[in-house]
């Protein structure tokens, strides 16, 4: 049964193609691996910060310290996110179609689901992730 992940990595968007392209395959791949080994180890750090109450200490690229820095900014800004955690990692079906979202949330009798990006810049890709798992 296929993912929304993996549906959507089928429709690459443009930006990417150009910018594989330009660098080449052997260099889209390595800064690819490299950025998912960073959004795997802060996804990691900041569920297990909320399930815990721990952060773990681990050695961290700055790339992700960086992430990590925005995480607390988010948190800050939103202190009513923690509390409106209802589910976290919870797998998502309907039919032929799976998704694995961060967090669901209720807030003011009002559900939403949060998919967590360590990016630079928010994607259209990010937004239809994140509409398919409401969906679900």
């Amino acid at each position: 049964m296929p993912s929304v992940t993996q549906i959507l990595e089928v429709f690459p968007e443009i930006e990417l193609v150009r910018w594989q392209l330009r660098v080449g395959p052997k260099k889209a791949q390595q800064v690819s691996e490299a950025a998912k080994q960073v959004g795997s180890a802060v996804d990691e750090i900041v569920h297990t910060e909320l399930v815990t109450g721990i952060r773990p200490e681990k050695p961290l690229p700055p790339e992700a310290v960086n992430c990590l820095i925005g995480w607390e900014k988010f948190l800050k800004n939103t202190p009513w996110f923690k509390k409106s955690i209802i589910g976290m990692k919870e797998e998502l079906a309907y039919q032929d179609l799976l998704g694995h979202p961060d967090f669901r949330l209720l807030r003011d009798l009002q559900r939403g689901i949060v998919d967590l990006k360590w990016a630079s810049a928010i994607r259209p890709s990010y937004w239809t992730q994140v509409a398919a798992y409401s969906w679900l």
